[in-house]
């Protein structure tokens, strides 16, 4: 019974930040929104803000991988509804299982080539090109947000699993 509490526990957390996560990447891409817009409107007047392209690109990196995580955990990827609608509730269970595993595949593949990537650019103190900014936390903001999306898919799994040896089906990760 403590094993349920505390994994319902651990899944809650790792929703919670990844919505604030999001909510902060939201805010960010507000701002990179704003910057691109005075760029546009400083280059018609014939003045330049140097260094946009470097925060972009350090920024948006961080933003895609939280706003991604926050897909996944509402469940708000693609799926071919009409095609699992039409097999029974165990089939449907064992398609959960077998999708939720290929996905978690892939974004720990991401995880570790990310995380490999990290450490190198760390070891170097990547820096932009024109500004030269550190890039090691928005990389970090990426990473991290990768990992949060690989652990919420790693009990998505645990989940379906479960649910695949009942026989039932649930909607996603309790929410």
């Amino acid at each position: 019974m403590g094993g349920a509490s505390t994994m319902a526990r651990i899944e809650r957390f790792i929703q919670r930040t990844i919505r604030y996560g999001t909510f902060l990447a939201v805010a960010v891409m507000g701002g990179v929104l704003i910057l691109i817009v005075a760029t546009a409107i400083g280059r018609l007047l014939g003045y330049t803000i140097p260094g946009t392209f470097d925060v972009v690109e350090t920024f948006m990196m961080a933003v895609g991988a939280f706003c991604l995580a926050y897909c996944e955990s509402l469940g708000a990827q693609a799926k071919a509804e009409v095609i699992i609608d039409r097999v029974s509730s165990r089939a449907r269970s064992c398609l959960e299982v077998f999708t939720t595993l290929l996905t978690t595949l892939y974004w720990v593949i991401i995880f570790y080539a990310g995380w490999k990537v990290l450490l190198v650019k760390f070891a170097r103190g990547e820096k932009t090109d024109l500004l030269g900014v550190n890039v090691v936390p928005s990389r970090t903001l990426w990473i991290t947000a990768v990992f949060l999306m690989c652990s919420f898919l790693i009990l998505r799994f645990l989940h379906h699993i479960k649910d695949a040896a009942k026989g039932t089906m649930t909607k996603g990760v309790s929410r």
